[in-house]
């Protein structure tokens, strides 16, 4: 895998971008050899006389090192501003029933077209709207849903998992709730045309021939050849599904789109779903953690898919998503329950294991934004993400002990565990 890194020249740097390294032997600076991230106007100084590039890491960067980009928004559409209506734990009994109503839809969709029959796009509809206004409301909560049942959903449920994350990417690029729902019915919908592709094909381990793998192409073609016949689908909605697996070097399919010519919902849906493959338990590949999944984005910016609406999802749904495993700096292993919005390297975690990995009969809640550990010393930081099934744990067994009061400061003082 090649480095997520940007070189970055250094009269160009801005504070909140993460320095990972340097032109010059980090012994010959005052800097840490970890890397660091650049806050004050002396730091800046100092790397412009001493080096005149470095490389950032745009996951642990916590400013858009791509710019502003005019671009990011669909036609004739008004951009809104939102920020969190309820807390995590408020929404989380709307978004599980939201999730369950999605999951449900999905399911008589996919026995609609098995059995020849009307396809109830309504239903769909409803189910958007409702996932719409949970993450409208705070999309913690449907994501955190969507990350847990991802162990335990059938091949067709990917097409949620893709729409709450549609929803959230939208929602940081500030879409009207128009907008967002078109975005939802996307994800839903975008592999409905998968029920013609043999099964065998779709769970197949290895390679697949060339022939084969022409077929499962073609799932695009029937989907949008089944929804092309519904009068209340719209474009947007269409544009989405045929684009999202075009990329922006013209190697994409069905149409070989390049650049511009692939859309805003095309390019956002090709980044979701691809984020939502990696990060799901397949029988043909391996499962990876979602960081090393965001960094495995990240290396293809530019050539397959748009790097300021890469740096925006990132935005969205935190570089360590709520629900994902990760493995703390004292050796714990915790799960992510609310991504800080400002600090994305920083989230509020439940510890479910000690140092060694053992479980702990009581999970306790910890804020990376206030955190010590329990030496007083340095600050509880995440190591790295985890994959979904590390170690053997199941962080379903952990939804009932997410905070309970999101107001306050969680577990004040020291490390979770152990204490």
């Amino acid at each position: 895998m090649r480095k997520r890194h940007v070189i970055v020249d250094t009269r160009n740097l801005q504070f909140g971008m993460f320095v990972a390294d340097l032109d010059r032997p980090w012994l010959d600076t005052p800097f840490p050899i970890q890397g660091f991230l650049l806050e004050s106007e002396e730091d800046r100084k100092t790397l412009q006389n001493l080096c005149r590039q470095v490389e950032v890491d745009p996951i642990r960067s916590t400013v858009d090192i791509y710019g502003p980009q005019a671009d990011l928004k669909p036609p004739n559409s008004t951009l809104t501003e939102y920020v969190d209506e309820s807390t995590l734990e408020l929404e989380l009994p709307r978004a599980q029933e939201s999730y369950e109503r999605g999951e449900t839809v999905l399911e008589d969709l996919v026995h609609d077209v098995q059995t020849g029959s009307h396809l109830h796009l309504e239903r769909a509809d409803d189910a958007v709207h409702d996932m719409v206004e949970s993450v409208i409301a705070n999309p913690d909560a449907l994501m955190w849903i969507a990350r847990l049942q991802q162990q335990h959903s059938r091949t067709y449920a990917h097409g949620l998992r893709v729409s709450v994350y549609l929803l959230a990417f939208g929602r940081q690029l500030g879409f009207p709730a128009s907008d967002l729902h078109h975005l939802g019915m996307i994800g839903l919908l975008l592999d409905l045309g998968k029920t013609r592709v043999p099964g065998e094909l779709l769970e197949r381990q290895g390679r697949l021939t060339a022939s084969e793998f022409e077929e499962v192409k073609r799932h695009v073609d029937y989907g949008i050849e089944m929804l092309s016949g519904s009068p209340n689908v719209h474009p947007s909605v269409l544009e989405g599904i045929s684009q999202h697996h075009e990329r922006l070097n013209g190697r994409g399919y069905p149409h070989g789109l390049k650049g511009e010519e692939i859309g805003i919902f095309g390019r956002m849906a090709g980044i979701a779903d691809s984020f939502a493959a990696l990060t799901s338990p397949r029988s043909y590949d391996q499962t990876v953690s979602p960081s090393d999944a965001l960094s495995t984005l990240y290396d293809a910016a530019g050539e397959y898919f748009h790097g300021p609406l890469i740096e925006r999802f990132v935005q969205a749904i935190g570089a360590f998503p709520v629900g994902s495993l990760v493995e703390l700096s004292t050796g714990e292993v915790a799960v992510v329950v609310r991504h800080n919005r400002v600090r994305r390297l920083q989230p509020a975690v439940l510890v479910v294991t000690d140092g060694e990995k053992r479980r702990l009969d009581q999970p306790q809640q910890l804020d990376l934004l206030y955190q010590q550990d329990s030496l007083g010393a340095d600050p509880v930081r995440i190591r790295r993400g985890l994959a979904l099934d590390a170690y053997g744990i199941d962080a379903n067994a952990y939804f009932a002990a997410v905070p309970r009061a999101e107001g306050a400061a969680m577990a004040q003082g020291g490390a979770a565990a152990g204490e």
